[in-house]
């Protein structure tokens, strides 16, 4: 039952559905479900995608009752994803009807992914990706910790194209708010409830 708690509990922690979850691993429903109850234990295939997905260790999952501590989880930011892909589409100058018969869904389905309604499987997610020509870390930049160096290499990209007085003033800001958020006397959220 440890590992059913911890499944249904990190699922909670992301405030996924069960149908949310299934859509996005590429599982069913029922499946899902089957893990949550314990009806079920997962093959040893779908327990490393079900590990790669939440970001825990196969061990953690199936050892530890993380069901008192699924803070550590991050939740998936779909209106991030859907804007980012919209953003990408919008580059690529294409319609929503022309990428989804690029795609080969419906316009509808595209419009629900953009506004993070839905979130494509992993397939999908990937065929999206080479069509827009959009790097993975982009579209996923606030959900994977590891790409805050890219985000950073964008912020310095953009203040690198302003004016010289402006690059100064962007940097002076920048600087001012990584002092701020040094100090004691700010109250943050826990470092693993962001991101």
């Amino acid at each position: 039952m440890l590992l059913a708690n911890n499944l249904k509990a990190l699922r909670n922690a992301c405030n996924l559905t069960q149908k949310q979850l299934a859509e996005f691993t590429g599982l069913t429903i029922r499946r899902i479900y089957t893990y949550e109850h314990g009806t079920v234990k997962p093959d040893i295939e779908t327990l490393f995608a079900l590990s790669e997905f939440f970001g825990i260790a196969i061990n953690r999952l199936l050892n530890e009752d993380i069901t008192q501590t699924p803070k550590a989880v991050v939740p998936i930011n779909t209106d991030s994803i859907g804007s980012q892909i919209e953003k990408y589409r919008n580059l690529k100058k294409m319609t929503k009807a022309q990428f989804a018969k690029a795609l080969g869904v419906t316009p509808a389905y595209i419009s629900l992914i953009e506004h993070g309604k839905k979130l494509p499987k992993m397939e999908t997610f990937i065929r999206m990706l080479n069509i827009l020509d959009a790097p993975a870390d982009d579209i996923l930049r606030d959900v994977l910790n590891g790409a805050i160096p890219r985000q950073a290499t964008f912020v310095q990209c953009a203040v690198s194209s302003l004016p010289l007085f402006k690059q100064r003033l962007a940097l002076d800001l920048l600087l001012k708010t990584v002092e701020v958020l040094k100090s004691a006397d700010v109250n943050l959220p826990d470092e693993n409830e962001t991101r």
